[in-house]
C-alpha cells in the first residue's frame, strides 16, 4: 500500500491544445505562483494542504501539510512566519492522505500498519498547544481514510477506502461521520468522491458515486454505468436525498466525475467528458433542486493536464483583502484562475505537480506541489 520512495513521472506530449465551449479560458495568462518553502528532501510525499488561522486577519495564518517521510512516517509540517518545521511524525509505516481544519487545530487521516494489515489511522493536531492525539478508530469496512472534510468545530465527514487512494489523485471512500470521537459508516452509499458545505445555515455533505476504481492520473479510468447519483445530507446522515446529475452537458456524455469544492450553496464538480475534454459544473439550488452549469471546459494540452483540487474563496473576503482571484484549480502541470470575468488557463514557471490547494485565511491561495526541476516538495502561494 505504501509507496517505496521511487518517484515515476510520467508526461503526455499532447499533439494539440484546445480549449472551447461555455466558460471558454483565455490563456495562457503568465502564473503568479511563487515558492513559500522547499521541504526539506526527507518529506517524500505530500497529499494535503490547508491553511490554518491563528488569529483574526489579517493576522499571519499557518499552512499545514499532510504526507509521508523517508523513514515510512505520517508527517505534518507547520509553515508560518517564514518557518517551516514537522510538527508531528507517527509510527513507521504510517501516512497521512489527507488534513482539514477540526477545532483547535487539525485532523489528518490515513492509515497506519498494525499487526501485518493496514489500519485506518486519525490524529487531532492542536496547532495552539502544538499537541498531537490519536483518535482511536474502531472496526470498520476499509483500511484508509483517504480524505477529511471538516466544519472547523466539532464534527468531519471522511472517506474510507480499502487502498491507499490519494497515490492515484482520487479521493473517494464509503461516507464516515466523525463527532465527539465517534464514528459512523454509511456502507449503503458505497464509494463516493465528498464535498462539505458548512457556509450555510445547514451545514450539506455530498457524495457523488464514484464510477470504480481509481485510474492512474491522466486516464479517463472507469465510467458510469447510467446517471450517477448524488447523495446530499443536511442533518450529519440521520436522512439522505438522491439525486442524479445530468448524463450530458452540451451534447457532451460525462465519462465520471469527482465532487472539487462546496461553499456556500454552491458545489464544483469536476468532470471527464467521453471525448476527453474535462470540465467544471456548477450545482446551486436546495436539496432536491439541484441546477447544474458547465463553466469550464478544456482538452488537455501544454497549459491544462488535469484538474485534482479546487478552491472557491468567498466574495466577502475577495473585496475586504484585496485579493484578486475567486477560484484556483490545480493538478498535474495545471493551474486555472478564476477571477469573476472569466477563466484562465496559467503557464507555470516551472514544471510542477500540483496536489492540492487551499484557500489561505490572509490572502490568496497556498498550494502543495511537487517541483519536478528542483526534484522536492514545496508550499506555494498565489494572490
Amino acid at each position: 500500500m505504501h509507496r517505496l520512495g521511487i518517484r515515476l513521472v510520467v508526461r503526455l506530449i499532447p499533439l494539440s491544445y484546445l480549449v472551447i465551449g461555455c466558460g471558454e479560458a483565455t490563456g495562457p495568462g503568465l502564473s503568479t505562483w511563487e515558492t513559500l518553502y522547499r521541504l526539506p528532501n526527507d518529506y517524500s510525499e505530500v497529499y494535503g494542504v490547508v491553511s490554518v488561522r491563528t488569529d483574526a486577519p489579517p493576522a499571519p495564518s499557518v499552512v499545514i501539510a499532510a504526507g509521508t517521510d523517508n523513514r515510512d512516517r505520517a508527517v505534518l509540517l507547520s509553515y508560518g512566519y517564514n518557518e517551516g518545521r514537522m510538527a508531528f511524525a507517527g509510527p513507521e509505516g504510517s501516512v497521512f492522505e489527507d488534513v482539514s481544519i477540526l477545532s483547535p487545530g487539525v485532523i489528518a487521516v490515513g492509515n497506519r500498519a498494525e499487526n501485518g494489515a493496514l489500519k485506518p489511522y486519525v490524529v487531532r493536531y492542536d496547532r495552539a498547544s502544538e499537541t498531537a492525539e490519536e483518535v482511536p478508530v474502531p472496526a470498520l469496512p476499509g483500511c484508509t481514510f483517504s480524505a477529511a472534510y471538516s466544519n472547523a468545530f466539532d464534527t468531519a465527514w471522511l472517506l474510507l477506502s480499502d487502498h491507499a487512494a490519494a497515490y492515484y489523485g482520487v479521493r473517494a471512500g464509503i461516507p464516515v461521520l466523525y463527532k465527539e470521537g465517534g464514528f459512523s459508516a454509511f456502507e449503503q452509499l458505497g464509494t463516493v468522491t465528498g464535498a462539505y458545505d458548512t457556509g450555510t445555515s445547514n451545514w450539506v455533505f455530498y457524495g457523488l458515486e464514484y464510477a470504480g476504481d481509481n485510474p492512474v492520473p491522466g486516464s479517463l479510468g472507469p465510467a458510469y454505468d447510467g446517471p450517477a447519483a448524488l447523495y446530499i445530507t443536511d442533518n450529519l446522515g440521520a436522512s439522505w436525498f438522491n439525486e442524479s446529475i445530468p448524463s450530458a452537458f452540451g451534447g457532451r456524455p460525462v465519462h465520471s466525475a469527482v465532487l472539487l469544492e462546496a461553499v456556500r450553496g454552491k458545489l464544483f464538480i469536476g468532470v471527464r467528458f467521453a471525448d476527453g475534454a474535462y470540465g467544471v459544473v456548477k450545482r446551486t439550488g436546495g436539496v432536491g433542486q439541484g441546477e447544474y452549469e458547465l463553466l469550464f471546459l478544456s482538452y488537455q494540452g501544454p497549459f491544462f493536464h488535469e484538474l485534482r483540487a479546487l478552491a472557491w474563496r468567498d466574495v466577502h473576503t475577495i473585496i475586504e483583502y484585496g485579493i484578486t482571484c475567486d477560484a484556483i484549480g490545480v493538478g498535474d502541470m495545471t493551474s486555472v484562475k478564476y477571477d469573476g470575468g472569466g477563466w484562465t488557463e496559467e503557464a507555470l514557471p516551472y514544471p510542477l505537480e500540483l496536489v492540492d490547494i487551499s484557500a489561505s485565511y490572509d490572502s490568496g491561495f497556498v498550494a502543495a506541489g511537487y517541483d519536478i526541476t528542483y526534484g522536492g516538495w514545496a508550499l506555494l502561494y498565489h494572490p
